[in-house]
């Protein structure tokens, strides 16, 4: 959902309606509690502070990924809101 829920591959931000489709889709076949949705506001800023780490092991550039996970941190309330509506619609 790091990648997939972006409206282009160097979006800063997360499309909350792309996520809603992606959470309700994967609802549809497993089910998710309010509090389950709400953790993958966890799991994708853990996401992207795993990609920074291993492209700074690699030696790699700033990929902008600091600014989208910044993005995640600073909208989390609207992204779980976003996320527990879906796995509960």
């Amino acid at each position: 959902m790091w990648s997939s829920g972006r409206p282009g591959e160097d979006a800063g931000r997360l499309d909350l309606a792309r996520i809603g489709r992606f959470v309700r889709g994967y609802a549809g076949t497993a089910r998710l509690s309010a509090g389950d949705a709400r953790a993958v506001t966890v799991y994708l800023r853990g996401r992207g502070l795993q990609m920074i780490a291993k492209r700074v092991r690699a030696g790699q550039a700033d990929t902008g990924m600091l600014a989208q996970v910044q993005w995640t941190t600073a909208h989390a309330g609207a992204v779980g809101d976003a996320l527990e509506a879906a796995a509960s619609g």
